[in-house]
Order: structure tokens, then C-alpha cells, then sequence
């Protein structure tokens, strides 16, 4: 047996944990698992955990910056609303916008090399999803679908913490995947970008995506970002 499969035949033991997977979803040898766990089983599966949210998390953020606008149309449709999407704003060109009104209702990434999103309403107040903790500070965290919550959910515009923060992005992300499909091309494109920049973790990777991103099987996905370890490990990502 290669250690691929070994990877694989624990990979299965514990997403028949997590989900609940029955007969037919679990090899038939999957007693050979535990004659090849050994002391290394936790720090092995901890990091398999990791990988595993910061993979499925990482195709949401990619697949949302890359449909944005397609996104901001389905959620103007629902709530009638009239949200823009400004392009990259430079950091010291974003307070002078916002105060003379030149980007209002308008969803705003802010930087250069790495962008916040902010989203500035009709009366010229700027929305940080910093501010209301929904993120750590000068992170990366989702800020995309935070900014979105924070567009078309005014009734989150309140300070909450991290868990509760990823909660509604569960529910965002939910919603998205169940009306917006990105394209092979763009699948695969993203799938591109995911594989270069887990090099290092290839066998761990071919796993992942094979279950979870194949196909763009939505019902994986959201299995995924719903379960204990992503509920335990995502919020508090940087």
C-alpha cells in the first residue's frame, strides 16, 4: 500500500466521521486503517483538518472575487437594492472618495498588492467588517463575503465575534453556491491556483479536491464549510 492510500484510506475514516457516510461511500477495507495509524495519527490528522477548511475555503474566496459582480446582481435582484462594485481603490484615495460622496452604495477593495473590502452606503458611512470584529485585524479573512453581508444585511451592521461571523458566512456562501455556478473554465482556473499554492501538501490536495471540488459538487462544499472542523478552524483564520 503507498502512502497515498494510506492518506486516503484514513482521509475516509474521518469524513465518514464528520458526515455521517454510509455502505457504499467507505472502502471495504477500511479495517486497514487502523493497523497503519500510528503515533504520528494526530499531528497527520490535524493537519489534514487544516488543509481540508483552508482549501474549500480558499476556492469560496477565489470563486466570490472572481463572480463579484455577478453576485452583487443576484443580490440587487432579490432585494431590489442598487449596490455597485467600485474597482481597487488606493489607500489614500479612499477617504477623500467616500467623504465627497463618490462611492456610495458601493462596494469598495481597498489597497494595492492586497485589498480590504469595505462597503460605503447611501449616506456616506463607511462599513469595515474590522469594526464589527467580524474578522482578526489586518487579516484576510473572508472580507469579501463580510462586506457583502454587510451591503445586503443592514441588520448585521452590529459588533459580533468571530464565530458568529463565520456562521453568516456560512449562510451567504450557502446561498451563493445554490444559485451561482462558475464555469468550467473559471472552476478549473481557480482549481490552477489552489494546486500552486499547496505544492508542497500535493497528495493531501489531490484528496481534497477530488471529494470536495470535483465536479463543482455544491453538496461537498457546504458539507464542508458547515462541519465541526471548519466551524472550530475558520473564524479564526488571518
Amino acid at each position: 500500500m503507498t502512502t497515498k492510500d494510506k492518506y486516503l484510506l484514513k482521509y475516509l475514516k474521518y469524513k465518514n466521521k464528520y458526515f455521517n457516510l454510509k455502505g457504499s461511500s467507505l472502502p471495504t477495507n477500511i479495517s486497514v486503517v487502523d493497523g497503519i495509524l500510528n503515533n504520528n495519527t494526530k499531528r497527520l490528522k490535524d493537519r489534514f483538518d487544516l488543509l481540508q477548511v483552508e482549501i474549500v475555503t480558499s476556492y469560496m474566496t477565489e470563486f466570490i472575487g472572481m463572480y463579484m459582480q455577478n453576485i452583487v446582481d443576484f443580490y440587487n435582484k432579490k432585494f431590489r437594492n442598487d449596490v455597485h462594485v467600485s474597482g481597487i481603490v488606493r489607500e489614500d484615495k479612499f477617504e477623500g472618495l467616500v467623504t465627497g460622496g463618490k462611492l456610495n452604495n458601493c462596494l469598495v477593495p481597498v489597497g494595492l498588492d492586497f485589498v480590504h473590502w469595505y462597503f460605503i452606503d447611501n449616506l456616506n458611512q463607511s462599513h469595515n467588517p474590522y469594526s464589527y470584529n467580524m474578522q482578526i485585524l489586518n487579516s484576510h479573512q473572508f472580507c469579501q463575503t463580510h462586506a457583502l453581508i454587510l451591503a445586503f444585511y443592514p441588520e448585521k451592521r452590529n459588533k459580533t465575534d468571530l464565530k458568529n461571523a463565520y456562521n453568516n458566512v456560512i449562510k451567504i456562501w450557502t446561498e451563493i453556491l445554490n444559485n451561482i455556478t462558475p464555469s468550467i473554465k473559471d472552476h478549473n482556473a481557480i482549481i490552477h491556483t489552489l494546486r500552486n499554492a499547496n505544492i508542497k501538501d500535493e497528495t493531501y490536495f489531490d484528496i481534497i479536491c477530488n471529494y470536495y471540488l470535483k465536479d463543482r459538487n455544491i453538496t461537498n462544499i457546504i458539507n464542508l464549510i458547515k462541519s465541526p472542523i471548519a466551524l472550530d478552524l475558520a473564524p479564526n483564520f488571518s
